[in-house]
């Protein structure tokens, strides 16, 4: 039975490494969100088992490693930080999005403590390192060929960067880090033949491959410095003579032709010629585009690990530190990059998180494991006696430590790498934590204490784990029906177009109490704004929808009136009521903005809103007076003049909203329906010449759109441009033949005989 048992345990640790291949498509962020789920479960499962293994079993050896306390350490001051954090819910359980509460770091903790008592046979953990490596395989073919094949249709995003199904390249990039290196031990192992070692060079060379398919320099970064590491830790401690020369003079030229590329990239456009993709991997500088936000990015994580600079603001709290701190700068990349819920850089989010004790106690990991790599181990684990055959193979467990830690300046973790991090501390852990261990006999205690109270103890403990245990995955399992539930209502705005599906499931998801019901009412509100927009968006459904969504963030506020989202959300929530069942609430949708603006005062969002909102009420003066100052003050920005151009027409202040629509129109034509509007405004101005190029904007949209090439030749008609409207005009026939006739009455009356 307890054969038995073990074995299950194993089985659940290895199915584990299969999540990578996992596609939740019921769930929102179905990439993530619901690997992690299933991952927490499994561990859930896994040391309920454990328990009941170690209850019968009562004579098994715990050995413990300074790599155990530290990492306990590092998860119970992220405990702490939660509790004394910003907002201790939030932190707790993470959101949707990224899944990254401190209760999944708990669970890392199980895992690793599972793969510490029970991977412990040389041949297991021989296999689970294979098995990390031959998935992350499989994970990147998925990655490569997936958006060719029908089987994966919307599952892979198509583009220059893969990301196969963890889809970000980022989170593909970090993914793939631990089994590069791992492939990289596999091949230096004496003991495998020619044969697989040509296979596992094979893989190497392919993971390598696909890190630079996912284009991420940051990962690239930590992959180069982490070769060298390995290359310089094994000339220094296990070549000698004419054997280190070569090695010496391989890693020169290596270095040489790095460089060259570098260089050759930032001077000439031979790299772009070869492949924009190379081009961009090597375009490593703070003045790109990406460079400068991420700069403003970790200086506002800075600002706010200042206000709270020894335990943080707990775990998923950037967004509201992003918040306070905004920079108007971040506008000028688009009104994407005004909402940041990491700083991309995981030991900035650590310190923010977790203040400086929590970062101290994650890098003091880092150390602790290097120095166990480094250090000869004379006495090694008696079952993990020989894992690794020759010390050849400690360069590559020394090279994946320090590229995690170059890649985390740059980078979000995930679930699935934060999974393999834990594994190579466990791994260190078992193979070198010998020398810093004691034992405890578990058995050797039921001496020393009357034998009835011994079990009534252990009893207690070992049932109230399982209780709570029990109750962590009934918490996920509902954490799940939450996220399917507003994952169908958004399937119902961008799949089925159906409103009463709509309604019905929005009205499940913010019914369904947990914690992530405030995740779930701002997904609403973003799907009222899309519903708005196609012009679909009706009276009944707020009215359905809006007590529901007003209980929740007021509930919010109530706990917490300080977090910018919360009022900004109220306040979208008002502004919806008001214009389509009662103009009342434009006064608390205006409160809720103004408070709002209070807590991010430099937020350019809020005076746009609270201009509508005076748009709608009739107030023309107070809105142009409103949007008047926001220009002022971010005059570089093509949103703000596009906005108070639209604002300027509706007031009839044509000429001067003309002016404000050309500064502004490099945002506004992004969008199809604002190209149609300026050809509308344009052409009542008779500006034909614009028209034009609007229409060929459209076209670009859509090459294969016979009605754009008609439009077309009716403009360059009213320019008198004969031969740019007959050529106009054939296009036009060539995609749709059917249009012969108008056309033919279309030039007779320009008096054009075609």
């Amino acid at each position: 039975m307890y054969k038995r048992l073990d074995q299950l345990i194993l089985a659940i640790l290895f199915f584990i490494l299969l999540l990578p291949l996992f596609f939740t498509s019921s769930t929102l962020f179905p990439w993530h969100f619901g690997k992690t789920i299933i991952f927490c479960i499994s561990v859930d499962v896994a040391a309920i088992l454990g328990i009941i293994y170690l209850r019968k079993t009562k004579n098994i050896e715990i050995n413990f490693s300074l790599l155990d306390f530290l990492l306990l350490l590092f998860v119970l001051i992220l405990g702490v930080a939660t509790f004394f954090g910003f907002d201790p819910v939030r932190s707790f359980w993470g959101d949707q999005s990224r899944a990254q509460g401190v209760i999944v770091y708990f669970h890392l903790y199980l895992y690793y403590l599972l793969i510490r008592q029970f991977l412990h046979e040389r041949h297991v953990i021989g296999l689970y390192c294979k098995t990390i490596v031959w998935v992350a395989v499989l994970s990147s073919l998925i990655a490569w060929l997936g958006p060719y094949l029908p089987f994966f249709s919307g599952k892979i995003a198509i583009g220059d960067r893969i990301s196969g199904l963890l889809g970000n390249p980022i989170f593909f990039a970090g993914y793939l880090l631990a089994p590069l290196f791992l492939s990289g031990w596999l091949i230096t192992n004496v003991k495998i033949g020619n044969s697989k070692k040509f296979i596992f060079t094979g893989i190497f060379l392919f993971l390598l491959i696909s890190i630079f398919g996912s284009q991420s320099r940051g990962v690239l970064l930590g992959v180069v410095v982490g070769f060298f590491v390995v290359a310089l830790d094994y000339l220094i401690r296990f070549t000698e003579g004419k054997q280190r020369k070569k090695l010496l003079m391989l890693a020169t030229i290596g270095l040489i032709a790095l460089g060259g590329i570098f260089i050759l990239s930032k001077t000439t456009e031979f790299i772009t010629g070869i492949s924009p993709s190379l081009q961009r991997v090597f375009d490593i500088s703070l003045s790109t585009e990406t460079g400068k936000t991420r700069i403003m990015a970790w200086d506002i994580a800075v600002q706010g690990w200042k206000e709270r600079p020894f335990l943080g603001w707990g775990p998923e709290s950037f967004q509201m530190i992003f918040d306070r701190y905004y920079d108007p700068r971040f506008l000028a990349y688009s009104f994407k990059e005004t909402v940041w819920d990491k700083p991309h850089n995981f030991l900035l989010e650590l310190l923010v998180s977790s203040g400086l004790i929590g970062l101290l106690s994650f890098l003091s990991l880092f150390i602790v494991a290097v120095y166990s790599v480094i250090t000869p181990n004379n006495s090694p684990h008696k079952n993990a006696e020989n894992i690794f055959l020759d010390d050849k193979k400690n360069s590559w467990l020394l090279g994946f430590l320090i590229a995690y830690i170059v890649q985390s300046f740059f980078g979000i973790e995930t679930t699935l790498s934060l999974l393999h991090l834990f594994f190579v501390f466990a791994l260190i852990s078992i193979v070198w934590g010998r020398n810093m261990t004691f034992s405890l006999t578990i058995k050797k205690y039921y001496t020393k204490i009357p034998k009835h109270l011994m079990q009534g103890i252990v009893s207690g403990v070992f049932v109230l784990a399982i209780f709570l245990l029990g109750i962590t995955i009934y918490k996920q399992l509902h954490l799940y029906q939450s996220s399917k539930a507003i994952a169908l209502a958004r399937d119902s705005v961008e799949l089925d177009a159906d409103m009463t599906k709509w309604i019905n499931r929005a009205e499940q998801a913010l019914y369904v109490q947990s914690p992530y019901i405030w995740e779930n009412a701002i997904y609403v509100v973003q799907d009222m704004a899309r519903l708005q927009d196609l012009d679909v968006l009706q009276e009944d459904m707020v009215k359905r929808i809006f007590p529901l969504l007003e209980d929740i963030f007021l509930h919010k506020i109530g706990k917490n009136e300080d977090v910018y989202q919360y009022h900004f959300w109220l306040g979208q929530t008002y502004q919806f009521y008001s214009e389509y069942v009662d103009p009342t609430f434009f006064e608390r949708s205006n409160e809720e903005f103004e408070k709002a603006g209070e807590i991010s005062p430099r937020q350019q969002r809020i005076p746009l809103l609270l201009a509508k909102n005076y748009l709608l009420q009739g107030n023309q003066d107070r809105a142009l007076a409103t949007l008047d100052e926001l220009v002022y003050k971010n005059n570089e920005y093509a949103e703000v003049h596009w906005f108070y151009g639209l604002a300027l027409l509706q007031s009839g202040k044509k000429e001067k909203a003309l002016q404000e629509l050309d500064i502004g129109k490099s945002y506004g034509l992004f969008s199809k329906q604002n190209i149609l509007f300026l050809i509308d405004v344009y052409a009542k101005e008779q500006r034909f010449t614009d028209v034009v190029t609007l229409y060929k904007m459209l076209i670009e949209l859509e090459p294969n759109n016979a009605i754009w090439y008609t439009r077309l030749a009716a403009t360059y008609a009213a320019l008198g441009s004969t031969e740019e409207v007959i050529e106009s005009i054939n296009k036009a026939l060539i995609l749709d033949p059917s249009l012969s006739n108008d056309a033919i009455e279309f030039l007779k009356s320009q008096g054009i005989n075609q």
